[in-house]
């Protein structure tokens, strides 16, 4: 491998081999930045419609509670009113049917069940009416648990999939307040007051639809600058690279050519040329040193021609030996 390869070599393996790295470790970073800045945006679209929803379905607890319990107030307030009435009674009392069975939402609606036993006796339906919910506890089990929990004469409250007439099952809330009065044979009601949640989060699923959107052009947005970036380090890395190739190139050119036109002209002296013209070097660093020593030698070969012609019986200039002698002293004491 000749000088000018090697220079060429060398200077691309100390520029391009790190400029490559860097390259490589930029748009590597860039591609996690990327990431991480859509998987944040997904996580803040996740948290705020988890929280919306949460806070949303609260508010409905709240409301939906609150309507058990006023029902029930106001059941206890007719029934101490009224102490003489029995189940029987209430249920053909057409303004105590108004009280039980009120509209809670959109879909809503309010029942009243015995607690002892668990058979309804006001519902919005009237296939409801005088059912024992114990049939339902295998066909609906979430709303059986719920209810279960009024036997002994508490409160209860939780979420359930209700089954539509279609088949399909819709989660509903429900909240049952106990009635602190007794009809005449001494039942005491409790107050289901329960209605389809998703009445209440609605708007959470609107601004989750919102969101969505939002956070898919957000995605985008980064994505397209992050592709932006990466395209820009590819030119900027390209340009360096090719920068650093012409550069190599130019530098070894600047230290290969001088050596090069030495060379010719030493193989002219070689062949008997002492005429020849020496290239001038106008640099001060080990080029220059050799085309000084060649001069000398082409001197000294000059010399030596005209003393075996008999031209001359002349020394070779002093000032010219000692500069070679000191050269090869300096030269010894480097090795």
């Amino acid at each position: 491998m000749k000088i000018m390869s090697k220079l060429i070599l060398l200077l691309l393996l100390i520029t391009i081999i790190p400029i490559g790295l860097f390259g490589y470790s930029a748009i590597d970073d860039i591609k996690d930045m990327q990431n991480s800045a859509i998987n944040n945006v997904n996580s803040m679209k996740e948290t705020a419609i988890k929280d919306s929803t949460l806070a949303l379905n609260s508010l409905g607890e709240q409301a939906i509670q609150q309507i058990a319990i006023d029902i029930a107030k106001q059941i206890e307030i007719y029934l101490n009113a009224n102490p003489e009435m029995t189940v029987e009674d209430l249920q053909k009392d057409e303004y105590f049917r108004s009280i039980a069975v009120q509209q809670v939402g959109k879909t809503g609606y309010t029942a009243v069940t015995e607690t002892t036993t668990v058979i309804n006796r006001f519902h919005a339906s009237e296939g409801v009416i005088n059912l024992d919910l114990h049939n339902l506890a295998e066909k609906l089990p979430g709303f059986w648990a719920i209810m279960k929990k009024t036997e002994n004469g508490n409160s209860a409250n939780g979420y359930y999939d209700w089954e539509e007439a279609d088949g399909t099952f819709r989660q509903k809330y429900m909240y049952i307040s106990i009635v602190n009065a007794k009809t005449k044979n001494d039942i005491v009601f409790s107050v289901a007051a329960t209605t389809y949640i998703d009445e209440f989060n609605s708007p959470a699923q609107i601004t989750s639809e919102k969101l969505e959107n939002s956070a898919e052009s957000v995605s985008a947005n980064i994505e397209e600058i992050s592709k932006k970036i990466s395209r820009n380090t590819m030119i900027l890395i390209l340009i360096m690279i090719v920068v650093s190739l012409v550069t190599a190139i130019m530098f070894a050119h600047t230290l290969v050519t001088p050596l090069q036109k030495l060379r010719i002209a030493a193989i002219k002296v070689a062949d008997g040329q002492l005429d020849v013209e020496i290239p001038e070097i106008k640099t001060k660093d080990e080029i220059k040193d050799i085309s000084d020593a060649v001069i000398l030698l082409i001197g000294a070969l000059k010399f030596l021609k005209k003393e075996k012609a008999g031209e001359t019986k002349e020394e070779p200039k002093q000032e010219i030996k000692e500069e070679v002698k000191e050269e090869i002293k300096e030269e010894t004491k480097q090795e």
